[in-house]
């Protein structure tokens, strides 16, 4: 198992077992080449040999090598599984082309039909297989199975799965995709809370699929981190710009998919046990997963995890971020059919989480916030501690996910596949209050419904090098959220749905995409009389601008929303190395009753926020356009794009005459006043990363770099906050020959250079923007063979300076400094029927 740039996270020994309760965290890390682009020498006996078998996997309507295929090797009872590089190269490990001795070849992957053959002589030249695609294209296909996006999908993609994926276990998800380039997190006041930016979009503009399924949470509070187990991954795709086409409102920045390992087809059973610590914070995980398929039933899988994390608050580098710790535990199941054309699958999640909010955020008045900011300190500071113990202020977070899937192949006809699911997500946040209240100061519940119908057409050639290909479906939601506590949002029911199509021509080098959809929500939000009258004093709107019906006991404000989507792309494959793709698109985003209506603070956030009821969708206009370069000791991908959004829903703080920001104070505190406004605002900038390793060399080398630009256009120009500053990354892996029984051994050393953020509007932000910094990381690894299972192991060091440091796009960065040096140790062990499979 390799673990690439800024590589893999490990364990601490035995030792911060479930005792001090055991938990997570990992280190940045990518992927190092695969067992092709680093060939070494071993036979069947573990003394290596003269010649593996190799070979190369193919497309066989275009050619080009297909990625991530299972390559099983058998020969005189000896198996093997290797899985073919980003050309579709493989390398066996253990079985050398020995002339004569029969070898039994067989290939898969899920959207080719598989193939197998029979060789005598597997010496040079290489063996070469080509595989036939499967009949029906599913474009929404849950099973990512190459490192990188499908080549039809005309928006850039990067996906993180197999080695890169596992040299992750551990850390938050949106630390894990930060690695990617356009790709940062926005902090939380918590320990480790963080949720993930694209190309300066955060929050409900970031469309989350789990499994296929769009994941609903109450997402609109910027410490509201998604409620998704990393553990539960198979696969990690970011997909770059608007994909409000195939997957509805909210993904008007992007598409993060998250996609669980696929069910086994092979008969038996195996599992992988993975245990993670951390030095900061004394963190600790334990985690297992088992799956399995019996010869007795053929076509049904399936499959079992689950985790347990425990963390005391971690430290900065001069004092702890006081009652930051964190507890967390998942468990999920699937079973699954998938035979004669037919798949079935039912899964059923629950994640659980309680995060400590840090008591440096605490103030009684305005005073107490500038003297902080000011003193470069949280006040009191000298009097913090690192423990278990959470208190509050402190979030308590669970989600129920139920799923059920169902997809039949319609012959010639193509393919339909329907899927339902139900949501619960339910979350207290709870503030420092008497001792005699017990209850939570915020309490929400929501819960969803939805359901999603598509037809894949089957593909059409209309010549040798000409084929047309495509879907249609339709989208239904309800839900429904329930809030008690202390004045701040409404209860709320919506209904919302849409229809798409998507069609794709493929002609030779080129394919063209053009994408259409529609979607409506009618929603209606409660309001007691109380709360109604108070929002529209402090948000200084009309009412009759709001429509809303007022009773003597409640106001019943409904919103009805209707609107296009549209896409035009194409992808162009130059040659055997050269690839571009070009999107343009139009995204709309239907604003949340939070933004229409929150009139107050929560317990986990800093600022008093005031909606604003009259707000309307937004619209986006964006494109963008990659270039790519692949070969064999080199791999690069640039990005530049732009989006302009016309009434780009804006939290910032109102502009007063003396500069200085309007404060409410509460029975709870002093918060800065934050107001919801609807400007017009441009975000453009470029991303991309290159990749080197020379040939014969043990090395790789590889550097990223991420820029990205945000002005409100309705204000001449001004720069909106929490974009992300220029950032850029270094790294150099060494990647020896095997030793002394180790496997896949690795070094890996890199440094993230993070801007300042030169551009900000000073009436939009409650403090300068924190100096530029350099975060330096090492890491070492490798895994071992034991009786026929697979240990690993392997060190990280993470800020390994200490570097005291601030993040513009975190919200701790008005109050104290980010989490210090960092040690992690892993240890991981693959037995049973997954023992020997690739990452």
């Amino acid at each position: 198992m390799k673990r690439g740039p800024l590589a893999a996270s490990s364990v601490l020994a035995g030792a911060l077992a479930l005792a001090a309760s055991t938990a997570a965290g990992a280190a940045e890390r990518g992927r190092v080449p695969s067992a092709a682009d680093a060939p070494k020498k071993n036979g069947s006996s573990g003394r290596g040999c003269a010649e593996p078998i190799r070979g190369r996997v193919v497309d066989g309507v275009t050619g080009d090598g297909v990625a991530r295929a299972r390559v099983e090797l058998r020969r005189a009872g000896v198996d093997e599984v290797v899985r073919t590089d980003v050309g579709g190269a493989f390398a066996a490990k253990t079985i050398c082309a020995e002339t004569g001795a029969p070898v039994a070849v067989i290939v898969t992957r899920a959207d080719y039909e598989p193939q197998q053959v029979t060789v005598r002589d597997a010496g040079s030249p290489p063996l070469a297989l080509a595989l036939e695609p499967r009949r029906i294209d599913r474009l929404d296909d849950i099973v990512v199975e190459a490192p990188a996006p499908p080549r039809r999908d005309s928006r850039p993609a990067t996906t993180l799965d197999g080695d890169a994926l596992e040299g992750e276990r551990g850390r938050e998800l949106a630390d894990i995709l930060a690695q990617i380039p356009g790709v940062a997190t926005l902090g939380g006041t918590g320990g480790t809370i963080a949720k993930p930016i694209v190309r300066g979009q955060y929050g409900r503009r970031l469309l989350i699929l789990f499994d296929g399924i769009r994941h609903e949470g109450q997402k609109w509070g910027l410490d509201h981190a998604p409620e998704v187990d990393p553990f539960a991954a198979g696969s990690l795709t970011v997909v770059k710009g608007a994909g409000t086409v195939l997957y509805g409102p909210d993904a008007i920045g992007g598409v993060i998919r998250i996609d669980p390992p696929p069910l086994p087809t092979t008969p038996g059973v195996g599992g992988e046990a993975t245990l993670v610590g951390v030095s900061n914070g004394l963190t600790g995980t334990a985690a297992l997963r088992l799956d399995g398929a019996h010869e007795v039933l053929p076509g049904f899988a399936w499959a079992v995890d689950g985790n347990l994390m425990r963390s005391r608050a971690p430290l900065a580098p001069d004092y702890p971020l006081d009652n930051t710790g964190t507890e967390q535990w998942n468990l999920g199941a699937t079973v699954g059919y998938a035979d004669h054309g037919i798949d079935l699958k039912l899964t059923h999640r629950r994640y659980f989480r309680k995060s400590g909010i840090c008591l440096c955020i605490s103030n009684e008045n305005p005073a107490d916030f500038f003297a902080s900011r000011d003193r470069g300190r949280p006040l009191n500071s000298d009097l913090y501690t690192s423990e278990y113990r959470i208190e509050r202020p402190f979030q308590r977070v669970a989600h129920n996910l139920w799923l059920a899937r169902a997809g039949a192949d319609l012959g010639d006809a193509g393919r339909v596949s329907l899927v339902y699911a139900h949501q619960e997500d339910d979350r207290e946040e709870l503030d420092l209050v008497r001792s005699n209240i017990t209850s939570a100061q915020a309490d929400f519940n929501l819960e969803t419904h939805s359901a999603r119908a598509v037809y894949h057409q089957p593909i059409v050639a209309l010549s040798d090098t000409v084929r047309w290909l495509g879907s249609a479906g339709a989208d239904f939601s309800h839900q429904e959220n329930i809030f008690r506590g202390l004045p701040l949002i409404p209860n709320y029911r919506g209904i919302g749905g849409g229809v798409f199509v998507d069609e794709r021509l493929q002609v030779g080098p080129v394919e063209v995409e053009a994408g259409f959809r529609f979607d409506v929500l009618d929603r209606n939000a409660f309001l007691t009389v109380r709360n109604f009258n108070r929002l529209l004093n402090t948000a200084e709107v009309d009412i009759d601008a709001v429509g809303c019906t007022v009773t003597e006991d409640a106001a019943r404000c409904p919103t009805n929303f209707q609107a296009p989507s549209a896409t035009l792309g194409a992808l162009w494959t130059i040659d055997d190395h050269w690839s571009t793709r070009i999107n343009v698109s139009s995204a709309i985003r239907f604003p949340n009753v939070d933004e229409q209506f929150i009139n107050g603070t929560a317990p986990t956030s800093p600022i008093f926020a005031i909606g604003n009821p009259t707000l309307g969708p937004e619209r986006t206009w964006g494109s963008t356009a990659t270039g790519y370069y692949d070969s064999s000791w080199m791999s690069a991908e640039v990005s530049v794009y732009a989006n302009y959004t016309d009434d780009y829903i804006y939290l910032r703080p109102p502009v007063a005459d003396d500069g200085i920001s309007d404060f409410e104070v509460t029975t709870s505190g002093s918060f800065p006043q934050f107001l919801t406004v609807g400007v017009d605002a441009l975000f453009y900038g470029g991303d991309g990363g290159v990749k080197v390793k020379p040939p014969g060399v043990p090395l790789e080398a590889r550097t990223q770099i991420s820029i990205v630009r945000g002005t409100d256009r309705t204000n001449g120009g001004a720069p909106l906050v929490f974009v992300p500053p220029d950032r850029g990354t270094v790294g150099l892996t060494f990647v020896p020959e095997d030793f002394a029984g180790f496997e896949d051994v690795y070094a890996d050393v890199s440094a993230t250079f993070v801007d300042r953020q030169r551009r900000f509007d000073p009436d939009a932000d409650l403090a300068d923007p924190p100096p530029g910094y350099v975060l330096v990381a090492a890491a070492v690894g490798a895994e071992r063979p034991v009786a026929g299972q697979r240990f690993m192991v392997s060190v990280e060091g993470r800020n390994l300076t200490n570097a005291r440091y601030r993040d513009y796009t975190s919200l701790r960065r008005y109050f104290a400094d980010e989490i210090g040096l960092e040690v992690l140790l892993r240890l991981g062990f693959r037995f049973g029927a997954r023992a020997n499979e690739a990452r």
